[in-house]
């Protein structure tokens, strides 16, 4: 990947395609996309912010992702292609900043998404410093988003709810699943949700009545599942 050296125009960040990231189609993957985003984010450059960390006048920290939403709008590939990642800011909160991004190949739009990100310690969500959001500033999309969608994404409450999907169905986590905090990283999180739409069928029909133990994060067990990908998926 490669950084423009004005990342004021655009915020864009180049990528090729990689074998890893095609699907069954032989074209990108979701999953694929999802890689491409967060690579996006994570070479953003916030000088204010790094050097205000590198002094030693802020953390320690870390960075939490609490919501993302990855849609995979055409087929990309094959593996060597080169597709640009656009990102902006589209909310600043006390403790809390929202991204949103693109996938263009060319002209042609291939992807989006959103994501919404936190700083924390152990005890809990940290307020942003004013140097982070003024490096934020500098990065923000107009309003309404950068496909005219709202600025703001924030989850339904009705949605963390089993009852509120009408299908669900079952998944076991596997060991390659648990991250180095010993906790199911997001991209194993979307892999059960792309997983989902290859399985035969529709899935079991919700009963109200029925309640599955639940188990810590990572630990094998049933997992219930939506029929389609939420436009965010907490964490």
């Amino acid at each position: 990947m490669n950084l423009p050296e004005n990342q004021s125009a655009g915020v864009q960040v180049d990528v090729r395609v990689r074998q890893a990231d095609l699907g069954r189609d032989g074209s990108t993957s979701t999953i694929g996309t999802a890689r491409w985003l967060e690579d996006a984010r994570i070479r953003l450059r916030l000088h204010r912010f790094e050097r205000l960390v590198g002094e030693g006048r802020f953390g320690p920290f870390r960075i939490v992702l609490v919501g993302q939403r990855v849609s995979r709008l055409a087929p990309a590939g094959p593996a060597g292609t080169r597709v640009q990642v656009h990102t902006g800011v589209r909310r600043v909160g006390r403790s809390s900043v929202t991204f949103g991004q693109e996938v263009m190949v060319g002209d042609k739009r291939v992807g989006s998404g959103d994501a919404t990100v936190v700083l924390a310690d152990k005890s809990g969500p940290l307020r942003l410093p004013d140097e982070l959001i003024a490096d934020l500033d500098v990065m923000r999309l107009p309003e309404t988003g950068l496909a005219g969608r709202p600025a703001d994404t924030r989850l339904r409450p009705e949605r963390l709810r089993r009852a509120h999907y009408s299908y669900w169905a079952p998944l076991r986590s596997r060991i390659g699943d648990v991250d180095s905090n010993q906790h199911v990283n997001f991209i194993a999180l979307a892999t059960w949700y792309d997983e989902r739409q290859h399985l035969p069928g529709r899935g079991r029909r919700h009963r109200p009545a029925r309640r599955t133990a639940r188990r810590p994060r990572g630990e094998p067990g049933l997992m219930p599942y939506p029929p389609q990908r939420p436009t965010s998926a907490p964490l």
